[in-house]
């Protein structure tokens, strides 16, 4: 099987203070680590999800996969390419072969155009030669589920699960071979959210595409996703094959997610798991196991000790000296 996308031991780090404010005070660090030591692989036409909380590091990898934040260390290749070293005429190439869809669906689309306008303008930015736009618009509308009709509306007439479908064509307009999905059914009825995933798995099967979804809710992509990795504090604690990770998660974060999520079947419910205090701050990240502040299953070698990141017999591999 082909690996579209290879992550390796990646860290995107911030700046938080200047040069010269980073030499006066000695205090805080100059720089902090949004993502950190972050590895995965992507097959054609598989779907990886990367589920956490808000400001696990979710997006910011995302972003530093697409080329838009820089990283500090580690590898991104896609297709056997080395992002981080690609000019600009190789990294605007590599771009197109990216389509992104943005958590806000509706406010990710400019307001004075319309859906026409809004779906074929990757196509503009690129300056790809001898397409009909028109045509191409109304296929992709069709592909989406949508009429044709749709593409003289704007925004402010859509739907929530209508303006998500415009996104989905919007980001298939030059016929990517990855689609990086944040957050694809925020915002929208559970219902809806039903329809939206089964629309990006039947574009997965007909157009065999590569998918990286973002989303801090697991029974999100329970259905649509081959793999799942776990991110907390920027790092990746459990992944694995998304049935393994459900049938028997390993890390403790990864059952208090589990048991926040309802299940839809209430006798297999799993006995909730509360998490104590918030997410700490990359800025002062607790020393052993990072996860040692909230986790629930502590001990004393958690909290001085970092645990070794391993990979179990059936493929699960995940960071923590007490797997479950």
């Amino acid at each position: 099987m082909t690996t579209t996308l290879r992550v390796e031991n990646v860290r995107v780090q911030f700046r938080v203070k200047s040069g010269l404010r980073s030499w006066l005070d000695k205090s805080t660090a100059a720089s902090i680590d949004a993502v950190r030591d972050a590895s995965f692989s992507l097959q054609k036409g598989e779907t990886l999800a990367l589920v956490g909380e808000s400001g696990a590091g979710k997006s910011t990898l995302a972003l530093a996969i697409t080329g838009l934040e820089r990283i500090a260390e580690g590898s991104i290749q896609f297709e056997g390419r080395e992002v981080a070293t690609m000019q600009s005429r190789e990294l605007r190439k590599y771009r197109r072969n990216i389509g992104y869809m943005w958590q806000n669906a509706i406010g990710s689309l400019s307001p004075r155009m319309n859906v026409r306008s809004l779906i074929t303008e990757p196509v503009k930015i690129h300056n790809v030669p001898n397409i009909d736009q028109r045509r191409l618009s109304n296929e992709l509308l069709n592909l989406v589920g949508l009429s044709e009709e749709f593409g003289n509306r704007y925004p402010h007439q859509l739907s929530g699960g209508q303006a998500r479908r415009v996104g989905v064509a919007r980001a298939l307009a030059l016929n990517p071979q990855l689609i990086v999905a944040d957050e694809p059914t925020a915002g929208l009825d559970v219902s809806v959210q039903g329809e939206i995933l089964n629309l990006l798995n039947q574009l997965q099967d007909e157009l065999k595409i590569s998918m990286l979804v973002i989303t801090h809710n697991l029974n999100v992509v329970r259905h649509t996703s081959d793999k799942i990795a776990i991110m907390y504090l920027g790092r990746i604690v459990e992944q694995g094959d998304t049935a393994e990770i459900f049938s028997k998660p390993r890390h403790p974060y990864t059952l208090a997610l589990l048991s926040a999520s309802p299940s839809p079947d209430p006798d297999m419910q799993a006995e909730r798991i509360e998490l104590k205090g918030e997410i700490p701050s990359p800025l002062n990240r607790p020393q052993g196991c990072e996860f040692h502040t909230r986790c629930p299953f502590v001990k004393d070698i958690c909290t001085n000790t970092p645990p070794p990141f391993k990979v179990l017999s059936n493929s699960q591999a995940l960071s923590c000296h007490f797997p479950r």
